[in-house]
Order: C-alpha cells, then structure tokens, then sequence
C-alpha cells in the first residue's frame, strides 16, 4: 500500500513537472510574442510619426504654394495694367501720328509719289513702347510658368505611408 502511494505520488510529480514545463514552455512562447509585438508597435509608431512629418511637409508645401501664387497673382495682375496701359499709350501714339499725318497731308502739298515722314522721335517712342509691351508679355508668360510649378510639384509628391501602416 505504501509503495502504491509512493508510485502515485511519484506520477503526480511527474504529471506536475510535465504540466509545469509545458506551463514554462507556453510562458516563452507568449514573451517572445509579447516582444514582437512591441516591435512591431515600435515601428507602427515611427512609421506613423514620419507620416505626420510628411504631412506637416504637405502642409507647408501647399502655404508656401498659395503664397506663391497670391505673389504671382499680384505681379500678374500688375503686368496686366501695365500692358493695358501700354497698349492704350501706343494706340494714343499711333492716332496722334495719324491725326499729323492727315494734317500735313491737308496742308502741305505733296507730290503724288512722296509719302509723309513720321516724326523720328514718334517712331522711336513707337518703337519703345512694342519693346515694353513684348517684355511684359514675355514677363507674363514666366509669371504663368512659375505658377504651374509647385502644382507639378504636388502631382509629383510621394503617395502618404498609410498603406504600410496598415500592413504591419
């Protein structure tokens, strides 16, 4: 009797040594997940933070973009007036020199074959104003130009990190 409660004994401990090692081997496995997960949360967390980054960067972009764009805007607006004006002073030009034209003919006789010279300083003052009005259509157009940029700039932006987030 005595030695059949020794061999039960003996097999609970060995049952309880069994179930404990199991228990310890169960308990590395779950530390080892646990650590994982702490890394993976880690770099769910960095990867997270550069997002932000990239967005504050977005962010700032698209400002200094719209401020751009109030700047050219502006400028542009300016150019418009001063071509405008531009025009409408090489329209004036042109009339006075019609309307001098139109007078000498009426009052001075001329040969049929002998045309009216225009006054040189008129021509040169002509002649400046289409340089003034070519530089500020080419002045507009790079405005235009500059414009467009930070747009490309935008189309071209790497797509945000959400999709790796999502995948870890």
């Amino acid at each position: 009797m005595r030695a059949d409660m020794e061999e039960a004994k003996t097999e609970e401990n060995v049952k309880l040594q069994s179930a404990l090692e199991a228990k310890t081997e169960e308990n590395v496995k779950l530390q080892f997940a646990l650590e994982e997960m702490r890394v993976q949360f880690q770099e769910t967390k960095e990867l997270l933070m550069r997002e932000q980054e990239k967005l504050k960067e977005l962010a700032d972009i698209e400002e200094a973009k719209t401020e751009e764009n109030v700047k050219l805007q502006s400028a542009l607006e300016e150019m418009r007036l001063q071509y405008q004006e531009t025009n409408e002073l090489l329209m004036r030009e042109q009339e006075k020199t019609k309307e001098l034209a139109d007078t000498k003919l009426l009052n001075e006789p001329t040969a049929q074959n002998e045309f009216p010279k225009v006054d040189q300083d008129e021509a040169k003052t002509q002649a400046k104003l289409r340089a003034t009005l070519l530089q500020l259509q080419q002045a507009t157009e790079l405005l235009l130009k500059k414009a467009r940029e930070p747009d490309l700039l935008l189309e071209k932006a790497p797509e945000p990190v959400e999709k790796n987030a999502d995948q870890v």
